[in-house]
């Protein structure tokens, strides 16, 4: 996020707000629930690790599985929560 630039300096532009406000927004969008689908994906990517498999036991289309797979893992919730799960099975 940007504020405008306040230092009186007479430059336009805007400067970034502090590190620790951006890793707050970065938290707050991991903690949004997951679908009933992408939770499933979840589970199922843990199996083997093959998102386009993944994908199919969740309940998505065949056709679509490969990109679907590749989308659901670019996700950050999605990508949270496989990183959490993969923490607590190591514990």
């Amino acid at each position: 996020m940007t504020t405008p630039n306040p230092s009186g300096n007479g430059k336009r532009g805007y400067q970034k707000q502090g590190l620790t406000q951006t890793k707050q927004t970065i938290r707050d969008r991991t903690a949004v629930a997951l679908t009933g689908k992408q939770q499933r994906f979840v589970e199922e990517y843990l199996v083997d690790l093959n998102a386009t498999q993944a994908t199919t036991r969740a309940g998505y289309s065949k056709a679509t599985a490969y990109s679907i797979g590749h989308e659901c893992l670019k996700k950050p919730e999605i990508a949270a929560a496989i990183t959490r799960a993969q923490a607590e099975r190591s514990e």
